[in-house]
């Protein structure tokens, strides 16, 4: 017990690395979906994720991208939907679910300071069918 108070945080990281390597193989880091606080070797940085913010009437999604990217990125959506294609390189793309239903009119995107900004009018009829229930024969 005394061996771990005196460990540094540094030395537990590397200790329980090494422990999850013996047991599921070098490659285990893509096999779980946590992401460590210390870095790991060899590790590449996943690109940044769309931020949501949601008011009312609008849905905002706010995305850092430099001016290469903005050239190439291509941006399409349905009522539930955001695909964006050549993201996070080229040649790839991403899909991401909106918090609530939008109108496929009135998307306004605003590129300025190194942030894509898209702004969706939500869809206000939400097209919800009432289903009675019968009592069973």
């Amino acid at each position: 017990m005394n061996l771990w108070k005196n460990m540094n945080a540094g030395h537990i990281e590397q200790y329980i690395q090494e422990v999850m390597k013996q047991a599921f193989g070098s490659h285990y880091t893509e096999q779980f979906p946590f992401t460590s606080p210390f870095p790991i070797m060899n590790h590449k940085e996943a690109p940044p994720s769309p931020e949501f913010y949601e008011t009312d009437e609008f849905i905002y999604i706010k995305l850092p991208m430099n001016d290469d990217l903005k050239k190439m990125i291509k941006i399409q959506h349905n009522q539930h939907h955001l695909h964006l294609m050549n993201y996070p390189e080229k040649n790839q793309q991403k899909k991401f679910v909106f918090p609530a239903p939008v109108k496929r009119k009135g998307t306004k995107a605003v590129f300025s300071d190194g942030i894509l900004e898209i702004k969706f009018v939500k869809l206000k009829d939400h097209h919800y069918t009432e289903i009675d229930l019968f009592p069973s024969e």
